[in-house]
């Protein structure tokens, strides 16, 4: 399949670029229509991912100016309750953002199997049909629940600010306690993780720098996502933790980093937690606002620290 994205985020393309690239799709990028216009005159794209609006404008002009034997097929990416137009035989589905990998992947497959349908012959081919499709409905938001005390809870996501990842494997330490399945992508050796935290459910991801054996390159933001995402919707009670965004934001920039938390913890259909620790210096207060919509903050309790025993000599 060959795919062209068309959205003025370039975390939005890069994210969704990734996770296409590992289906075996063939991409192009466009920041804007007039980009997005040679590029299907001239790539002759498959499926077009468009975003609904580009710069504040409206793309649906730019869709409906293309000419209907263009080739290409127009899944949207739509805001909130924003209108789904049907008039444009062009336009074969939408999906409302936030998406999950998933939406993506299955609409881009969905298309791929009816080009393969009508390859066939006809003697073989099923009774045409039209199949218009909108992916991410909003459902209603569980009610909070009460919380009297600090107790790290599963289904709960959370925020880590620190310098270096230490109390992150505190928060972890405590999913263990409630029989909760663990995956760590972790900067650190793997096998550092595991002597910091002995618990047989728990699987671990390298996140390297350079190629390596069983890592995933640490600017491959996309197979990371998949990766948790994988591990999310194969478990019963399944926590996620990212021990150092900070590096992840050194070696990509911080915009496509938080995309992929964002995308990652609004991704997972069925209750899980996710887990990150960042340094605070990093974040400027509108990025640690993004970050707290979805997570909370964890703050450790304050250690007191040991009153002598009564009748002790302390000189």
């Amino acid at each position: 399949m060959k795919v062209l994205i068309v959205d003025d985020n370039s975390a939005i393309r890069e994210i969704i670029a990734e996770i296409l690239t590992v289906d075996g799709c063939e991409i192009r990028h466009a920041a804007d229509t007039a980009a997005a216009e040679k590029e299907i005159e001239g790539f002759r794209p498959d499926v077009t991912i468009l975003d609904s609006t580009i710069g504040g404008r409206s793309t649906l002009d730019f869709a409906n100016g293309l000419d209907r034997d263009c080739g290409t097929k127009i899944i949207l990416i739509v805001s909130g309750k924003d209108s789904i137009p049907r008039d444009n035989p062009l336009i074969i589905g939408a999906i409302r953002k936030p998406f999950r990998s998933s939406e993506i992947l299955e609409a881009v497959r969905g298309q791929r199997d009816d080009m393969a349908q009508e390859e066939q012959p006809s003697s073989k081919k099923e009774r045409s049909r039209f199949r218009f499709f909108s992916f991410g409905r909003q459902k209603e938001q569980d009610e909070p629940e009460d919380s009297e005390d600090n107790a790290i809870r599963f289904g709960h996501s959370y925020l880590v600010l620190e310098d270096s990842p230490s109390e992150v494997y505190a928060v972890a330490q405590q999913f263990t306690t409630q029989s909760c399945d663990i995956l760590f992508l972790t900067t650190d050796r793997p096998k550092a993780v595991r002597d910091r935290i002995d618990y047989k459910e728990m699987d671990v991801i390298g996140i390297s720098p350079r190629p390596r054996d069983e890592y995933v390159e640490i600017t491959h933001l996309g197979t990371m996502m998949a990766k948790a995402l994988e591990y999310a919707g194969s478990k019963v009670r399944p926590v996620v933790v990212i021990d150092d965004l900070s590096r992840i934001i050194e070696s990509n920039n911080i915009n496509l980093a938080l995309t992929m938390v964002h995308q990652i913890v609004t991704s997972v259909d069925s209750r899980f937690s996710l887990v990150v620790s960042v340094r605070e210096s990093l974040l400027t207060e509108k990025d640690k606002g993004l970050l707290m919509k979805r997570l909370e903050l964890y703050r450790p309790a304050e250690a007191a620290p040991d009153a002598p025993a009564e009748g002790t000599n302390t000189e």
